[in-house]
């Protein structure tokens, strides 16, 4: 928004409310060659500039004419232009990563609109927008993520009271970022494909291709590489055409590192070469930096130590020849360099390696994912020691630096990563003969990735849940044998894990198979049985098991539940129990426990929200009667829908 009075002007200001960019910036060019303009005009001028420049992603240009316009504003009254210089300098300084200095623009910015008058109150309205949504950007920068959702869903309720369509598509954009920042990443896809969606309608071709790398960074965090790979391909064929070579630079890096999680090494480095060739040309010394860092780890994955020293050995010159790089690219030079020792076949290097990893993290290291990278190679260290000399302190060296990992990434909003270090501690538990304490670190795992939307991730855990329950005998026999520590590592497999997270390589999970459904079972929270429900085979199981089963039900829930275990087996029965207050849901099953607990979830979920279900099985656990079919016209139906289908 920027106010005028000159009517070119704010047919400009009006084009840009409706997308029609390219149109409003033929207007300025030709209301810049004008010979004589008021101050006000050429103020006006300015700021529509900087906010045309704004939305174009033309940083340059931005700050450019939000100067000028600033200081050209110097000595004029309280007014809507003076409102309108103040927001865009605001914004142009957040958008710089300058966000102290623009609070002082955003607290002027917020007191001349309280001074302004009530009879502008639809202008006002979008100005009050704009600074809402400039404060969320801000505290989304500074990573205060709860704040910044606060001021965009102010923002967005303001934004829906007006007629700012283009507004409404970067919101969107704003609101998937946030999302997934936040790891939600199923409302991040939603947002972020209506705002690629208006700005097709737009024709906006580069605001596209900045919701397509959105896109490809959203389904990459959810595992999903192939979606990922075809947003960033779309980025990348734009860039081509518009010789934008600092985004192909960058494109490239990221299609590179699909490729390497995929484990096409080939593809991976043709990539990643093509990308240090353009950064070295043209790109900034951070971003050299950052491909030199992905390509040197593909050397490695790819054991070309050869290479990846020449790599290490550029990205040292960088650090050493860059002033203007933060000092924690010298860390993370540091940690490569303690990776490549690492890696080497010779034991005084891998010493060396350990030596220096743990310095540097003792020191401090500021940068999450280098932290995590540290720790993650030092754990690996430890745990190759500890096969080998089953030295009990070194485990509990090793169980110090993971339970750091995981405070780290607790704080890093990486709940991929979260996932994957509960089952990293759910495999450390099995060494020490924890099984419990396996099962919890495992569910925690799983809640995680549902909850998140990991779906690949989530199904890879249930199984590894299910494939420990089929081994509970064989763990029982290594605790009562007291088995050396190199049998229940071999058994139990966590450098595996280590292994994967350090290559962030693709979870590859088997096609889900549909269980065989056997027995459902509503229990009161004191034990009572208030409906069943056999799934034709289930009849043997009912009349065979589940007798003994119903009549110690207390007793065993309390023995396999009390501590919030999900699922046990019996033979080649599994038992699935959810808490659905005052009740317990109990399916039994034949099969994989991922696809039974979606279908148990829905199954509560609709029971839950049909009020003539619900009210009736409460009213039956008052009268402590059970519920028969016909009790519940819509049960059965339900049931079949949900259940029987998988027969």
């Amino acid at each position: 928004m920027v106010h005028s009075e000159n009517t070119e002007l704010i047919q400009v200001e009006k084009l840009i409310e409706e997308g029609k960019l390219e149109e409003a910036s033929k207007f300025l060019d030709d209301f810049e060659r004008k010979q004589e303009v008021s101050r006000y005009e050429r103020i006006s001028f300015y700021t529509l500039r900087s906010l045309l420049a704004s939305y174009r992603a033309e940083r340059d240009e931005h700050t450019k004419y939000a100067e000028k316009a600033y200081q050209e504003s110097q000595g004029l009254e309280d007014s809507l232009l003076l409102l309108d210089v103040n927001i865009q300098m605001a914004n142009n300084l957040v958008w710089q990563g300058k966000t102290n200095e623009s609070e002082e623009f955003i607290k002027k910015s917020e007191v001349l609109i309280e001074k302004l008058s009530d009879e502008l109150t639809t202008k006002l309205i979008k100005r009050r927008y704009l600074i809402l949504w400039i404060k969320a950007t801000k505290y989304r920068l500074n990573r205060k993520l709860e704040k910044s959702k606060e001021y965009l869903e102010q923002a967005f309720s303001l934004l829906k009271k007006t007629d700012l369509k283009l507004d409404l598509a970067f919101m969107y954009f704003h609101l998937g970022a946030n999302s997934w920042l936040t790891g939600d990443l199923d409302h991040a896809l939603e947002y972020s494909e209506l705002s690629k969606s208006l700005f097709k309608d737009f024709n906006l071709k580069r605001l596209v291709q900045n919701c397509n790398m959105q896109l490809g960074t959203i389904y990459s965090m959810k595992g999903e590489l192939d979606q990922s790979l075809n947003h960033y391909e779309e980025a990348l064929e734009f860039a081509q055409k518009e010789d934008n070579y600092d985004l192909i630079s960058g494109i490239c890096n990221n299609i590179g590192l699909l490729y390497q999680e995929k484990g096409d090494y080939n593809h991976a480095l043709q990539f990643l070469e093509k990308s240090i060739t353009l950064a070295e040309e043209i790109g900034t010394a951070h971003r050299k930096f950052a491909v030199l860092d992905s390509i040197f780890h593909l050397s490695l994955a790819m054991n070309n130590l050869e290479q990846g020293q020449q790599y290490l050995n550029r990205m040292e010159q960088i650090t050493v020849q860059q002033n203007e790089l933060p000092k924690q690219y010298e860390k993370a030079y540091s940690i490569n360099k303690a990776i490549y020792l690492k890696n080497s076949p010779r034991a005084l290097n891998r010493g060396k390696a350990e030596e220096m990893l743990k310095e540097l993290i003792e020191e401090g290291i500021p940068e999450f994912q280098v932290l995590i990278n540290a720790l993650l190679n030092l754990s690996d260290l430890l745990l190759f020691e500890l096969r080998a000399t089953s030295e009990p302190e070194i485990l509990e060296e090793l169980n110090f630096y993971i339970g750091k990992l995981f405070e780290t990434v607790k704080n890093s909003r990486s709940y991929s990563l979260l996932a994957e270090t509960y089952l990293l501690q759910a495999k450390l538990s099995l060494i020490t003969l924890d099984m419990k304490k396996a099962r919890k670190f495992l569910i925690k795992a799983q809640e995680i990735a549902d909850k998140y939307g990991l779906t690949r991730l989530a199904i890879k855990i249930s199984n590894e849940h299910d494939d420990l329950l089929r081994k509970l005998d064989l763990w029982e026999e290594i605790k009562e044998s007291n088995a050396p520590l190199s049998t229940r590592i071999n058994l139990a497999l966590p450098s595996k894990q280590i292994e994967r997270m350090i290559q962030k390589r693709e979870i590859s999970v088997s096609e889900i198979s549909n269980e065989e459904p056997i027995f459902l079972l509503i229990i009161s929270e004191g034990g009572i049985p208030i409906f069943s429900q056999s799934f034709g085979k289930g009849k043997n199981f009912e009349d065979h098991l589940f007798g003994g089963f119903l009549s110690a039900v207390n007793s065993f829930m309390n023995e396999k539940f009390s501590e919030g275990l999900d699922r046990v087996m019996f033979g080649e029965y599994t038992l699935l129990l959810i808490s659905i207050s005052p009740f317990f849901i109990c399916y039994i099953f034949k099969g994989q426990s991922y696809s039974a607990q979606q279908r148990v979830g829905v199954f509560v979920e609709k029971m839950r929200n049909d009020d003539l279900t619900w009210e009736t099985f409460n009213k039956f656990y008052q009268l402590n009667k059970e519920v028969q079919l016909k009790d519940v016209p819509t049960l059965q139906p339900l049931i079949k829908e949900i259940f029987e289908i998988v027969k």
